[in-house]
């Protein structure tokens, strides 16, 4: 649960996970106004996704909690307003006990709550569920629940050395398999395959594992309802998935989707399964100027041309790098190194 160490500058994928979800509350805010929510999550070191809340949203009640010391203390130095309030919990102690923290510092009992649980260990994914199950049941309407996990095939299982030879895909896959099943436990989806132990197959297992813990947290007979909204993937050191739902009467979807216009959005994702890939390349600013200069419609091997070289000895690949621009070009980092 705590902060990540590495420098924030540097994890760009992350850096346009982030901008996804403030755009994405920025459109649920043209169905109801979000400046009485409760933010709260894991801010880590920087506090960058509250800075972000609070200037794009005007959000004023944030709360950041962690269990180390020494990360709460670091985001007290760096706070970028003072509206943030700090906490020093597990994420099981505050949804166990959520009404009573809310009281406790000053935010009611029964707030509206836009949440993110930001975890990191694959070997804790049941515990996670189980988590975001309770969270879900604890929020009311239009309150809006995120999670990122771990959602890497290696960390299930990273091919072996054995006999000098490396393990083939016919050996490791059913081990990543054996170990994915057991780490979902109840919420575990059916129709598994061992084709489906890679990156790409994994995330959507594990979607589809948090699309039941929402089921079991509002069933069908339900009035309400855990919405999927968003989900994408992406690395971050190891593979990442990001998940957000918003809670909805049932009767009340309809409208609530006529009027954000999710299905206008390139990046809404109409069920658990539908994620969405960010592997943004790293850019020169020649080389972004350029590129930005054929958006929106230039076909990939027209831009090359103009370069002059690929990006890949492959150029599928290279075509890809460009695809991946196009579709968050405006979500892409700014970084630039400055010398004093």
């Amino acid at each position: 649960m705590s902060g990540s160490t590495l420098p924030y500058a540097l994890r760009q994928n992350k850096f346009v996970d982030r901008r996804i979800f403030i755009e994405l509350l920025g459109r649920i805010e043209r169905y109801i106004p979000l400046d009485d929510h409760v933010y709260i999550s894991m801010g880590g070191a920087s506090l960058e996704d509250h800075r972000l809340a609070h200037a794009y949203l005007g959000l004023t009640k944030m709360l950041s909690f962690d269990m180390d010391d020494w990360i709460i203390e670091r985001q007290k130095f760096n706070t970028p307003v003072d509206y943030i309030k700090f906490m020093k919990i597990t994420s099981g102690d505050l949804i166990g006990s959520f009404s009573a923290v809310m009281s406790g510092i000053g935010f009611g009992g029964n707030p509206s709550a836009i949440m993110w649980l930001d975890f990191t260990s694959p070997r804790d994914l049941r515990q996670q569920l189980g988590e975001f199950h309770k969270m879900l049941v604890t929020m009311q309407p239009c309150d809006v629940v995120r999670i990122t996990v771990n959602s890497s095939a290696n960390a299930l299982y990273q091919p072996q050395i054995v006999g000098g030879r490396k393990e083939t895909v016919d050996v490791f896959a059913p081990k990543r398999l054996d170990r994915l099943t057991d780490r979902l436990g109840e919420y575990s989806p059916g129709g598994l395959s061992v084709a489906d132990m890679n990156d790409e197959g994994v995330a959507k297992i594990i979607a589809r594992a948090f699309g039941n813990a929402a089921r079991k947290a509002y069933p069908a007979q339900s009035e309400f309802i855990a919405l999927p909204l968003s989900a994408v993937r992406y690395a971050d050191g190891q593979q990442m998935l990001s998940l957000t739902v918003i809670v909805l009467k049932r009767l009340e979807v309809k409208d609530f989707l006529a009027k954000t216009k999710l299905a206008n959005w390139g990046l809404y994702s109409q069920s658990w399964q539908d994620i969405h890939e960010i592997a943004i390349p790293y850019l020169s600013l020649r080389e972004r100027m350029l590129f930005n200069e054929h958006i929106p419609n230039a076909a990939p091997h027209d831009v090359f041309t103009k370069l002059g070289f690929l990006f890949d000895d492959d150029e599928g690949k290279s075509n890809e790098i460009f695809e991946q621009y196009r579709k968050y070009y405006r979500y892409y980092p700014q970084f630039h190194h400055i010398q004093t």
